[in-house]
């Protein structure tokens, strides 16, 4: 999927001792620090997709090994086929052709981009995976000396809007009306993935662990031996150690997502370029250091932080339409660079910040 320039460690840079699993990722951190009755995890780790997965499974050594090898080989797959960085992808055939006649998409490629279409408009334009050009600009891809001017800013963003694509339904095909748009699933093919790794992981009988893809977790229905839940912390956005945390949230049977603008951006001049695009301006979103969002499902979890990062919290209900059971936990940047929180839904409680301000959305 798509990788940017880092400062920091890789997204997804993990944690393991001997008397604790812990896991920092996307500004949470999965912590478990009870000795387990029914003896040690069994926990594998692969690099992929451009980022790092991590599998933990309650069950024998044999069962988890084969739980694994299925995971990452369904994660390998979906990079296989949405890798912006794979010349023969489905996802860069597309984007190298479809400018010049319509391109016809297999079935899986046409269901994310279905999805990724039907959001689009629930978040008015505020997610979107035709933002790509916008990545380039902003020197996530090549490095820049200055900032874009507003002229430039302008050229590329009329390239920007799913809107502006042409999707044949009947004929399940992609055709864009300008060369250089492209579509980027960056906010959804994680979440995706996770989504069929768990069904494939429940068909092998293993409903007891944690499938976690470079920050975007699911929490399986059995809690670990001896707990009544897996314990998620989330990262102070503004700490300078990975595991400063500000609380725990319970979660079971739910992914949990995280966006924030302190792991992944570029650099031009003195200015710090938070990676997440506001499509519908042509800028970085400024003004919020973290979003963390609990939902049904890992892609909406995935998809969800993003459009809630870019809207800064504003369009909250119109978001949860598409997970009425989605909770979200909102940190804010003021104008005098202190920060305050926003949540909805019960989760929260226990996070706090010392001399922020929060507020809670009924």
């Amino acid at each position: 999927m798509s990788e940017v320039p880092k400062t920091r460690p890789p997204l997804g840079k993990a944690l393991f001792v001997l008397t604790a699993l812990a896991l920092v990722a996307g500004g949470l951190l999965w912590h478990n620090t009870r000795p387990h009755r029914d003896g040690k995890p069994y926990s594998a780790i692969e690099h992929v997709m451009g980022t790092r997965a991590t599998v933990t499974f309650w069950t024998d050594s044999d069962s988890g090994a084969h739980a694994a090898n299925m995971v990452f080989a369904i994660f390998r797959e979906i990079d296989e086929q949405f890798s912006n960085y794979k010349p023969d992808s489905e996802l860069s055939k597309l984007n190298a052709t479809a400018h010049e006649q319509p391109f016809q998409c297999t079935g899986r490629m046409w269901e994310l981009l279905n999805t990724a279409r039907a959001v689009w408009h629930t978040s008015d334009g505020g997610f979107d995976i035709s933002a790509g050009p916008l990545m380039h600009l902003w020197g996530f891809y090549t490095k820049r000396q200055e900032l874009p001017s507003d002229e430039e800013i302008a050229t590329v963003t009329a390239l920007v809007g799913l809107d502006k694509i042409a999707f044949d339904d009947d004929a399940r095909t992609v055709f864009f009306p300008q060369q250089g748009m492209m579509l980027d699933p960056g906010g959804i093919a994680k979440g995706y993935a996770i989504d069929l790794a768990v069904a494939a992981v429940r068909e092998l009988g293993i409903d007891r662990g944690v499938i976690d893809l470079g920050g975007n977790m699911f929490c399986m229905a059995e809690p670990p031996p001896g707990r009544e839940s897996y314990s998620i912390g989330i990262r102070n956005p503004r700490a300078k150690e990975y595991q400063t945390i500000l609380g725990s949230v319970a979660i079971l049977n739910q992914s949990v997502a995280g966006s924030g603008d302190y792991e992944r951006f570029a650099e031009i001049g003195r200015r710090r370029i938070c990676h997440i695009m506001d499509p519908r301006t042509g800028h970085p979103v400024e003004g919020v250091a973290h979003v963390s969002v609990v939902a049904k499902t890992a892609m909406a979890a995935d998809i969800l932080s993003t459009a809630a990062f870019v809207s800064q919290g504003s369009n909250l209900d119109a978001l949860s339409e598409i997970d009425p059971t989605a909770q979200f936990f909102v940190v804010h940047i003021n104008p005098d660079d202190s920060l305050s929180t926003m949540t909805r839904g019960d989760l929260w409680q226990a996070l706090t910040i010392e001399g922020v301000t929060d507020g809670t959305l009924e």
